[in-house]
Formats: structure tokens, C-alpha cells, sequence
């Protein structure tokens, strides 16, 4: 039995080592025949058999082999040969390898199909400096579709597009795309479209392959992230980059499991009740938990980028609480970023939303992000700035936690605003809003994305009562009055990406700045402010590593998660089918770059000295021969068309080859014209190409008496 890899059903391969070569090494030789079979097989181990009792049962037959091949005739046996593909079609320049991507461009819709996604600069360049890009790049190898070459000599130059179609091949907008299918718009030679369906939904991983145009399509649905607990709960991944090498500034606080301060990321199964107690002891350190299922069972958004970052459904947060009670089963909170506190209404804390009270407390809003942090000020993301600090009396002005700071707003050389000019969206002075150094991408739809952040005011040496992301490198403070460690954490800092395209934060600004303009109870303030926990996606506590500056180098972090295609809408989703795709998912795709060149006269002249006789010097034996009545040696690397001779010393023509065939190399058996094998000695083998040019060898054998032992 063959340990396949289990991804779904692949057509091509590419296949470097000979598997029973001996020695060290097993490559494939050129012009060297091999035999290949492909055969489909079932698989079943349940038990194994005890071949000394066979009454304990077991699976009798664990392997049982295809009659047939995929199209219905027996199996089939297939001959390939390595070589050099240069020397074809009168010169060959090849452009490609097998395995190559193009670029990716997205049209319209969204998703990855489980594809981790790489913007290309110029396509992130202008998402920042617009917003929106509705037509973003992907880099080769991380498009939301993979398309890849097969046949390098056979690659179609042109621009193709696929769009996704819902299982009816026309589906109105809004349907799910759980079992659609594909079509791919193919440039054809006389300047024309043809398309092609695909053979099945993309319910299915299924690689499709165009032999024509030398490359294949693979797409395959996926589900939204935290579903599929088999599948690393939709993670793909996260990434912490520098625009500088051997530079390491940032850093964060880092999760540790427990009922301890640290333990600020809720993933896992742990519950830390009291078991029986009664009354019940609960703890407010428990993971979180849906209708009696663990949000992330298996920890896998536990260890972004060592827990310093997380997807705020799984983060910490505060109880609804009373007065200035904000302790958490008797623990501080000093370090819970997931709070989203409700403003003072009319004075008086009334409510604290916490994601806890969220009945959207899940995973599948998350998206795939691009999160960097740069000195670059033109691209800096103005933001509302939280309090994060705990203690009031310790708190600028006062402020509750997670009320927007109460100071005015700064720009972005953290000046403050004339709040007699700069007003908010309820014609109120301007107050709490900054800005973040850097900017939020949402990879899958092109959007640039709103972002805040907080600072705790009473931690001013750790830079908290500046309006600055600028953490500090210190995590702890001993506190010597109350003789205890104190969470400081770089001055809690928080980073909160949301999932609304940027606006500047003014719709984010307008909801929070709601309950303190207009205090009409407790309700509304709720609703609020669960609707902006709603637009959170990813939370961070970034803190500056020690013995480094902040900012010293642009930083990346990448937070990578499965996403379904759906529907979005571009540019071009007002187009009528097909030219656009009704919001679907549509892509595109150029092949220019990757088609071969034939028909290079410069290729086909330089080839010609890589013209060889192999092996050489002979010595009795090669490894083309097929037995012990075989003698054969081969002449590699030939044009198409050619005439080859074969003299001795002397000049007498032993043996002339007319070729007129794709074949690269033609064998010569050690005989001459009339099937007498030659002496073994010096030969000159000339070869003569017409219009291309000429080339002589020299080769020399060793011949071997005949072997008739066998008969």
C-alpha cells in the first residue's frame, strides 16, 4: 500500500528519482526508458489477520486492486523517456518548470479555497493608498486558485479567466457555493473564447488538467473557520516579517494557561470550577464554550506567533459588573483585551458588554489579514483610542476602562486637535482619536480595514497617557504598598483589527460616541456596544522587545484562516454574464510569460555541442542494453531532422541514420549497414542537420564476444 497524501484527486506528477536505482543516486537518467503504471486501489485494515490463528478475524482481503483504468479499458502500461526538450521543434527556449503559478487576480467575490494568500506589493500599495482595490494580485503560489503548468512545452500564452458557478450553472447572487461548479474562458488561436466546464463541483479537491494549454485547475470549497475541528479549526497560519534583517523589535504579551493574570486567550477545554461546590464556584477563567461545545477544542489559535496574538471571540473579558467593580472571580484585568466596556450613562457604569454576553461568540467572521506596522506616516490608519487602565483614580480624567480616552484627539504628530474645529460625528469636540503607526489589509476581499487601539493612562512610564502605540518592554510592576506583582504588560496597549473597510474609524467613533451624546438607557447602550464587538476580528497586545526601538524597521504580521468563496461585490460584478459573474467568485489569470519559444534557430545551433554518444567510452556494456545479446549505445540530444554517420578511423562509412522524428536520440546497435558488429576501436560520428549546422564526435568501444551460455 501506497501512504498517499490524502488531498483529493490529482492528475499529474512530477517525478524526479528512479525507485529502483541502487546507490546514492537515484535520478532519473536521460534517455533512459521507464515504465510506468497508475493504478486505483482500496484499502481496509480494521484488523489485522493472525496468520497463525485465523478463528480471531480480522480484514481477510486489506487490499484489493483496480480491474480497470479511469477509462474503463484494463490497465495499461506507459514508456517515458528524460531528455533534454530544448533541442525540439527546431530550438526550444522554455519558460517554465512543471509546477509553475501565474499570478492570480481576483475580479470578483472572495475566499481562498484553504489557500494561504500573498497580496503582491504594487496590489497592497493600493488598497492602502485607496481603500479598496477591486481587482488585487496575488503572488505566484498564493492566489485564492491554483492553477499550475504541466506540460512547460505546451503552454498556451494568453489570459484566461474562471468563474465560479453555483450547482445550476446559473445561479442568481446569494446562493451558497458549497457544491459549485467552474468555468474556465480559454484564448483560442483565432483570437477567440472557448470554455470549459468543469468536470465536478468544487465540493471535492479535484485537479482538472487542460493538455492543450499545458497547465491544470484546482479548486476546492471549504468551510468557515472553528467548524472543522480536524483541520486546525481553518488556521492556516501566522507570520511575523521585518523590511530589515536581523532586526526583532516587536514582541507581545505572551498567553499562559491557568487562573492566572496571562491566561488572556480562552482556547483550549479547560474548566477551573469548583467541582460540587455549593453554592457553585465558578471561575472566570474557563475556555470558552457554544452551546456546550468548546469554541477551539484544540488549542490552535492558542500559539499565534507565540500567543501574543488571538481572534477576539477567544479572548479574556470582563463579567458584567457594578460600580467600579471590575474585578474578574477576584482577579485583576489588567491584561483582558477582549473587554468592550459600555460608557458611563448618566455617570453611572450601568453596563459592561463582554463578548461573554456575545451571542455571535464565534470564529467564522474571522478573516485573513496583512497587519503592518511602519514609520511611514501617509500610511498610517486613524483610530479610536480605548482607556485600558483599571483603576480610576489612576485614569486621566477619570475614565472608566474602555471608554474612549477622555483628552483630545491628536494628529499625527500627536499634537492635539483644536476640538473648537475638529468635531466628531455628533457635532461633539473631538476626543480619543489617534493614530495607528501602520495599516490592516483584508487579503481576501482587497479592503483596507479600521483598527484601534488602547493605552492604560495610569501607566504613563510605560507610555500609556500619550496616544501612541508605542508600548514599553516592561511586563510586570512590584507594586510595594500592597507588596504584590502588578501586570504592566508595555503599558496594555491593545490592538483590535475590525472588519469594516476604513473610513477613518468615523462610523466606529459614531456607534461608541452614541450612549454618552444621547443617554437613552441601558438597552441601547447594550446593543451598541455589542454591535461594535461585532466588527472585531483580531486582538493583539504588542509590547517592544528588550534592547530594541520601537518601529526601528517596518514589521508584517500576517494572520492567515480558511475562507469559503462567496460572494462580494467589485467593479465589475454591474457587467452582465460573461463578462462579470454576478458577485461570484471570478479570476484571472496570464500565461504570456510562461509559454515556450520554438523554432530558435539561435537554441538549435548552440544545442548542437550537446550532442553526445553515450556512454563513451564504451566497455562492453551500457545501461540501455535490454540482455546479453544486446549491444547498444545511444546518440542524444538530435535535432528533429538529421542525417547521422557513423565512419571508422579510415574514413569508411559504417553506418548512416536518416532521422526524421520528434525523438531526441536514436540507438546504434554496434553493427554496420549490413548487421555485422563492428571492432572495437575509434569512431567518428558526424551529424549533419540542414539549416542548422553540423557537429562531429568522437566515440570510442570496447566490444564483447557474443554470450550464447544462455542457449
Amino acid at each position: 500500500m501506497v501512504n498517499g497524501e490524502n488531498k483529493g484527486i490529482r492528475h499529474s506528477f512530477r517525478i524526479t528519482n528512479d525507485a529502483f536505482a541502487t546507490g546514492t543516486d537515484k535520478r532519473l537518467v536521460n534517455h533512459k526508458t521507464y515504465h510506468f503504471i497508475a493504478m486505483a486501489y482500496a484499502h481496509n485494515s480494521w484488523q489485522e489477520i493472525d496468520p497463525q490463528n485465523f478463528s480471531l478475524g480480522g480484514q481477510f482481503k486489506p487490499y484489493l486492486a483496480s480491474r480497470t483504468n479511469s477509462t474503463g479499458s484494463g490497465i495499461t502500461a506507459y514508456s517515458a523517456i528524460p531528455h533534454d526538450p530544448t533541442v525540439e521543434d527546431g530550438g526550444t527556449v522554455v519558460n517554465s518548470n512543471y509546477g509553475d503559478q501565474p499570478e492570480i487576480t481576483r475580479i470578483e467575490g472572495q475566499g481562498n479555497g484553504g489557500i494561504e494568500l500573498k497580496l503582491t506589493a504594487s496590489s497592497e500599495d493600493q488598497i492602502v493608498a485607496n481603500n479598496f482595490n477591486n481587482y488585487p494580485t496575488y503572488q505566484a503560489g498564493y492566489g485564492p486558485i491554483t492553477v499550475k503548468v504541466i506540460d512547460p512545452l505546451n503552454v498556451a500564452a494568453g489570459t484566461y479567466k474562471l468563474q465560479v458557478l453555483d450547482s445550476t450553472l446559473s445561479s442568481p447572487a446569494g446562493n451558497t457555493l458549497d457544491d459549485a461548479y467552474w468555468r474556465l474562458l480559454v484564448p483560442n488561436a483565432a483570437g477567440g473564447i472557448d470554455t470549459v466546464i468543469s468536470d465536478v463541483s468544487i465540493a471535492s479537491r479535484y485537479e482538472q488538467m487542460f493538455l492543450d494549454q499545458g497547465l491544470s485547475v484546482t479548486l476546492k470549497q471549504v468551510v468557515e473557520p472553528g467548524v472543522n475541528f480536524e483541520t486546525n479549526s481553518g488556521l492556516l497560519g501566522a507570520s511575523l516579517s521585518y523590511s530589515q534583517q536581523g532586526v526583532d523589535w516587536l514582541g507581545g504579551a505572551f498567553d499562559i494557561d491557568g487562573e492566572n493574570e496571562l491566561n488572556w486567550i480562552r482556547s483550549g477545554n479547560q474548566t477551573y470550577d469548583v467541582p460540587g461546590a455549593t453554592p457553585p464556584v465558578l471561575s472566570g477563567y474557563n475556555d470558552y464554550i457554544v452551546a456546550g461545545t468548546h469554541i477551539d477544542p484544540n488549542q490552535n489559535y492558542e500559539n499565534l506567533l507565540s500567543g501574543t496574538w488571538a481572534p477576539y471571540a477567544l479572548t479574556a473579558s470582563i463579567i458584567a459588573g457594578n460600580g467600579d467593580n471590575f474585578a474578574l472571580s477576584g482577579s485583576k484585568v489588567n491584561n483582558a483585551p477582549g473587554i468592550i466596556v459600555g460608557v458611563p450613562f448618566n455617570g453611572v457604569p450601568k453596563y459592561y458588554a463582554s463578548i461573554t454576553n456575545n451571542t455571535k461568540l464565534n470564529l467564522a467572521n474571522l478573516q485573513s489579514v496583512d497587519i503592518v506596522f511602519t514609520s511611514d506616516k501617509n500610511k498610517w490608519t486613524k483610530s479610536v483610542v480605548f482607556e485600558t487602565g483599571v483603576d480610576t483614580g489612576k485614569t486621566e480624567n477619570n475614565a472608566w476602562p474602555f471608554d474612549k480616552r477622555r483628552v483630545p484627539s491628536v494628529d499625527k504628530n500627536f499634537n492635539a486637535v483644536d476640538t473648537s474645529v475638529v468635531r466628531d460625528a455628533h457635532g461633539n469636540p473631538s476626543m480619543g482619536m489617534s493614530w495607528f503607526p501602520g495599516y490592516a489589509v483584508n487579503v481576501e476581499t482587497g479592503e483596507r480595514l479600521n483598527i484601534a487601539f488602547g493605552e492604560d493612562s495610569g501607566l504613563p512610564n510605560d507610555n500609556g497617557r500619550d496616544m501612541q502605540l508605542n508600548p514599553s518592554a516592561r511586563r510586570f510592576d512590584f507594586d510595594t504598598a500592597a507588596f504584590q506583582l502588578d501586570t504592566v504588560l508595555g503599558g496594555r496597549h491593545y490592538v483590535y483589527i475590525l472588519n469594516t473597510r476604513y473610513d477613518e474609524s468615523k462610523e466606529f467613533d459614531s456607534l461608541i460616541s452614541i450612549p454618552r451624546t444621547f443617554p437613552t438607557g441601558i438597552s441601547v447602550t447594550k446593543s451598541i456596544r455589542d454591535a461594535v464587538a461585532n466588527q472585531v476580528i483580531w486582538t493583539g497586545i504588542p509590547m517592544t522587545n528588550q534592547g530594541e526601538s520601537w518601529l526601528s524597521s517596518d514589521a508584517t504580521v500576517q494572520l492567515r484562516v480558511e475562507k469559503p468563496y462567496e460572494m462580494f461585490t467589485t467593479a465589475n460584478s454591474s457587467n452582465t454574464e460573461p463578462i462579470g459573474n454576478a458577485t461570484r467568485p471570478m479570476y484571472q489569470f496570464n500565461m504570456d510569460g510562461f509559454a515556450s519559444l520554438k523554432n530558435v534557430l539561435s537554441v538549435a545551433e548552440e544545442r548542437l555541442n550537446t550532442i553526445k554518444a553515450v556512454p563513451n567510452p564504451y566497455y562492453a556494456y551500457s545501461e540501455y542494453e535490454s540482455g546479453k545479446l544486446d549491444t547498444r549505445i545511444k546518440i542524444t540530444n538530435l535535432p528533429e531532422e538529421c542525417v547521422v554517420s557513423i565512419y571508422n578511423v579510415n574514413g569508411t562509412l559504417m553506418r548512416r541514420f536518416v532521422k526524421a522524428d520528434p525523438k531526441t536520440s536514436l540507438d546504434w546497435d554496434l553493427k554496420n549497414a549490413v548487421g555485422i558488429p563492428v571492432a572495437g576501436g575509434m569512431y567518428l560520428i558526424h551529424i549533419d542537420a540542414e539549416g542548422i549546422g553540423e557537429k562531429i564526435i568522437k566515440w570510442y568501444g570496447v566490444t564483447r564476444p557474443t554470450d550464447l551460455g544462455g542457449f
